[in-house]
């Protein structure tokens, strides 16, 4: 799907060398947590992991010998306990890189931007309203929005296709989601809108355990994909023409976080 650059628009720290237990020592494999949510991260049809952030992470493997073993969960919720647990040694599902989040855990440099944005039903309404619902996921961002309203019944689903067709079938009055995510659903659901941007641009990054060796390395080659363009190999393979409607002043802001 071709996407303008107005959509595209709501669309390091270093650490010692990886650690000898991960790089030559007891382990070659580094265990990723993770949900299906296409593009970033899913089974194709020979049910093989495929996607954006899966394209980084497996990249990254090839790159430091390492084999890759992809923990599903059933949904988002249960990825950064999984990881926090020691199930995994990195989590990935599109997880925003918060200040909150910065407390127990962990990330590497940006790999892609987002915005939370409000969606409601074609109309002329932005926000929601007082005795009106807003359906979330629980240990979201877009839940720490909804619990912050007032006057309003927020309803729990598991994942953002139920948080769409829950909007869409009238169930509920508003979602706050990722921008990423309207751009990945909202062309199945017409009727749909953006209704208002909730927050500036923000950033998905990979999580991972605090003061674990393997967040400077995995910066750096994200970093690195970006300055030789295979990033955007992985952009179009995942979100088709996107790539090709920027120039290269907008590619060069597009993963600009000051820090």
């Amino acid at each position: 799907m071709a996407l303008s650059c107005a959509a595209l628009a709501v669309l390091a720290h270093t650490t010692p060398a990886l650690g000898d237990e991960k790089s030559t020592g007891a382990s070659d494999t580094f265990r990723v947590a993770t949900f299906e949510w296409a593009p970033f991260f899913f089974r194709d049809d020979r049910g093989e992991p495929a996607g954006f952030e899966y394209a980084i992470l497996s990249s990254f493997a090839r790159a430091r010998s390492l084999s890759l073993e992809v923990v599903w969960v059933e949904n988002f919720s249960k990825v950064i306990p999984v990881m926090l647990n020691g199930e995994a040694d990195i989590a990935a599902a599109t997880l925003t890189i918060t200040a909150e989040r910065l407390k127990s855990m962990d990330f590497s440099g940006p790999y892609f931007p987002t915005q939370l944005v409000l969606i409601r039903q074609g109309g002329s309404v932005d926000d929601v309203l007082a005795g009106e619902k807003i359906v979330t996921i629980v240990g979201t961002t877009y839940e720490q929005y909804a619990l912050g309203l007032s006057d309003v019944e927020v309803i729990y689903v598991e994942t953002e296709t139920e948080m769409f067709d829950a909007v869409a079938s009238g169930r509920a009055d508003a979602l706050a989601t990722d921008s990423s995510d309207y751009l990945s659903l909202g062309p199945s659901y017409p009727g749909l809108r953006i209704a208002k941007l909730i927050s500036k641009k923000e950033f998905y990054g990979f999580a991972l355990p605090l003061n674990d060796p393997l967040t400077g390395p995995l910066t750096t080659h994200i970093e690195e994909l970006f300055s030789t363009g295979t990033y955007w190999n992985f952009v179009e393979q995942a979100f088709g023409s996107i790539a090709v409607a920027l120039s290269e002043e907008e590619k060069a802001e597009f993963l600009v976080k000051k820090r």
